[in-house]
């Protein structure tokens, strides 16, 4: 199966604090609605504090100290009082929840744009080192967990300290006495917080790992079901699944369960605090040193006071997951796009000094260690056609990835009409080449959609004269819906050589002045095939082609013929019986690997 970029062995994030930083950074952006959500956790939060002083009043005028004396006109304007804050915090608090949501699912479909950005935007090289399944992960799945560290759970910390600090004030001020027991349970919640969250982190950000690792083996395996049928694999994947899916199931066990610590403790702590507060203020009480409002009051604060407390732990573990899903956010945002430059003018671009495409010394290499192309020297002439021949894994396909800026890690220069490609825009750098891979490339849509890609505003006159030059309109006027039909990406129900005739008719359409067919007629049969080079001659005159061959029959309208053998161009001949005849590479692969030999004779 494909394999994917992992984090490093202990499953510890690099630099969590950055993560964070840059999280702020995020959603500093949505700079209208984290104001409105800080004012209206701050109205909340005000008038939850103040709400326990109403409540004291209305105690304190039904019951005095040590007797009940009712004081009705002390106990109508406070329990009005009291009814129009909590209709208000109420209000107050609903507007914090939407603010709070809102500001989420922003800060989530910006990360998830970002994400689709530097996927699109990244080269080959970079997108190559992640499984599609793993991207997706990090897409979906870290996006609205990295959100959910600010809008969820760091302006929830945001609050919990305000209160802590409202509370903390009011109940020194009234008693210091019971307010040091509620501050030292606080404390003590705190030490176990700590212990607790040093492994927390690793836990989480294993768990995040083992999801992306399992998401990219079930993408995988649906896309290539077909193959997993024809070849037998059936019950290799269901392994595999099972294996992945165990230490998805194992990772999020053991997150949950560290998680689970959390909330118990901290109950636990909040329930001996409220026992020390009814213990000892009931003794305050009969010594009157506090009033019976008072106490009841002191209890709400110190509710409070705990609640946030007891929550830090949980919002501490989830600080620790999203950080771990921002952490892998951050580590494919920051990967390299493709450089690009401005747009040049026109007259420089037609400086056509050194032929239409040249190679100047070109070395390249996928991995340091293992150079792919060797010093490669080759040049096209405008209008040429170039086949380019050798051994599976010679660099064919390589050149022509450099010559489209798929790759820019190369040594060297590649010039198309006399201008260095890497000065050239790689918008009109691909605009003016048009490559057909081997492997169709369908979209879900219509025939027309997919016959369109590349030339959306063309007319639908011009899209059935392109089918009509590569055999493609009889097949498609026999659908019932013609051009209309429908056609999925993942189960098209067309042949691979048919699909392959609307990727042709597509590349025709475009009409780029470089056309590049990476053994495009692969798929197409031998009478298709005939009909197919037919439409392809009168479509492809005066432009430059570049041929990449595994069948002789693919290269017989090829003007030259240039061999590639170990990285490197080792024989380019012209595509005559005299040269075919002399001794070399080329004839020796012909030997070797084309059937039709009787050509060369």
């Amino acid at each position: 199966m494909a394999l994917q970029m992992l984090p490093s062995h202990d499953n510890r994030p690099q630099n969590a604090s950055a993560a964070l930083h840059r999280l702020f950074r995020c959603v500093l952006r949505r700079k209208a609605t984290l104001f409105a959500l800080l004012a209206t956790a701050a109205a909340a939060i005000g008038l939850d504090i103040y709400m326990p002083i109403l409540i004291e009043r209305c105690i304190d005028a039904i019951a005095g100290k040590g007797f009940f004396s009712v004081r009705m006109q002390s106990f109508y304007p406070a329990f009005i009082r009291l009814c129009v804050v909590i209709a208000a915090s109420a209000l107050f608090g609903w507007l914090h929840g939407f603010l709070s949501s809102r500001l989420n699912q922003s800060v989530a479909a910006d990360f998830r744009a970002a994400l689709f950005r530097k996927v699109i935007r990244a080269p080959l090289s970079v997108s190559e080192q992640y499984a599609s399944g793993d991207l997706m992960s990090r897409i979906l799945n870290d996006s609205a967990l990295a959100a959910s560290a600010f809008s969820d759970v760091l302006l929830s910390l945001f609050s919990d300290g305000l209160v802590i600090v409202g509370c903390a004030v009011v109940m020194f001020v009234r008693s210091a006495a019971l307010a040091g027991i509620t501050v030292g349970a606080s404390f003590a919640s705190l030490v176990l917080t700590a212990l607790v969250s040093r492994v927390l982190f690793p836990a989480f950000f294993a768990q995040q790992t083992a999801l992306g690792v399992f998401n990219a083996h079930a993408e995988e395996s649906m896309r290539a079901f077909r193959a997993c049928m024809l070849f037998g694999r059936r019950y290799e994947n269901m392994r595999l699944f099972s294996l992945h899916s165990r230490s998805l199931y194992d990772k999020s066990v053991r997150a949950a369960k560290l998680e689970g610590i959390m909330e118990p403790l901290m109950m636990l702590l909040g329930n001996v605090n409220f026992l020390l507060i009814i213990v000892f203020g009931a003794k305050r009480v009969l010594s009157g040193a506090v009033t019976l409002g008072m106490l009841q009051a002191f209890i709400l604060y110190s509710r409070q006071f705990m609640e946030p407390v007891m929550e830090f732990g949980g919002c501490f573990s989830k600080v620790q997951s999203s950080l771990a899903a921002a952490e892998r956010i951050f580590a494919l945002l920051d990967a390299p796009e493709e450089t690009d430059v401005p747009a040049l003018p026109s007259a420089q671009m037609q400086t056509a000094e050194d032929g239409y495409i040249r190679f100047d010394r070109v070395r390249f290499a996928y991995r340091k260690s293992h150079t792919v192309l060797h010093d490669v020297s080759l040049q096209i002439a405008k209008g040429d056609r170039l086949a380019v021949v050798g051994v599976t894994g010679a660099g064919k396909t390589t050149l022509v990835s450099l010559l489209m800026r798929l790759y820019d890690e190369y040594t060297g220069d590649i010039f198309l009409d006399g201008t260095n490609i890497r000065s050239i825009p790689l918008h009109t750098l691909r605009e003016r080449i048009t490559i057909i891979p081997q492997e169709p490339q369908i979209i879900t849509g219509t025939i027309l959609e997919n016959l369109r890609y590349g030339a959306p505003d063309a007319p639908r006159e011009q899209v059935e004269r392109a089918s009509q030059a590569v055999g493609l309109d009889a097949i498609v006027q026999a659908l019932p819906l013609g051009y209309e039909t429908m056609l999925r990406s993942d189960a098209p129900f067309l042949s691979q050589g048919q699909l392959q005739l609307i990727c042709l008719a597509r590349a025709l359409l475009r009409d780029a002045d470089v056309l590049i067919l990476d053994e495009s007629t692969s798929s197409v049969d031998a009478a298709m095939e005939s009909a197919l080079a037919e439409g392809m001659r009168a479509v492809t005159e005066g432009k430059t082609c570049i041929i990449i061959a595994h069948r002789l029959s693919s290269i017989l309208d090829a003007a030259h013929i240039c061999v590639v053998r170990d990285g490197g161009v080792v024989q380019c001949i012209s595509n005559d019986r005299r040269q075919l005849r002399q001794d070399g590479f080329y004839r020796e692969l012909l030997a070797n690997r084309f059937v039709d030999r009787r050509c060369i004779m």
